[in-house]
């Protein structure tokens, strides 16, 4: 952002203003480590939803494996479980 002096501002009324501003490396730092974390974040959280997935596909198949060895030959509508696509 650009401070543009009128000859109405005097040069220390421009100095007051350009203090107040945030200094632009250290916003850009602070927005680039926010992006940082936020994708380290994502990463986490997706690696985490996978491990769970799987976990949830291996504990269905072994629900079923105990249902067969049970004699247990209910279809998937009748107990309830949904399938996706």
């Amino acid at each position: 952002m650009r401070l543009l002096l009128t000859p109405l501002m005097s040069s220390r009324s421009a100095l007051q203003c350009k203090e107040l501003q945030p200094p632009r490396p250290q916003a850009e730092n602070l927005l680039c480590r926010l992006q940082e974390n936020f994708e380290a974040l994502t990463k986490k959280l997706t690696l985490r939803m996978e491990e769970m997935g799987e976990r949830i596909n291996d504990l269905e198949k072994r629900v079923a494996d105990l249902m067969t060895e049970a004699g247990v030959e209910n279809s998937d509508e009748e107990l309830g479980v949904k399938t996706l696509p």
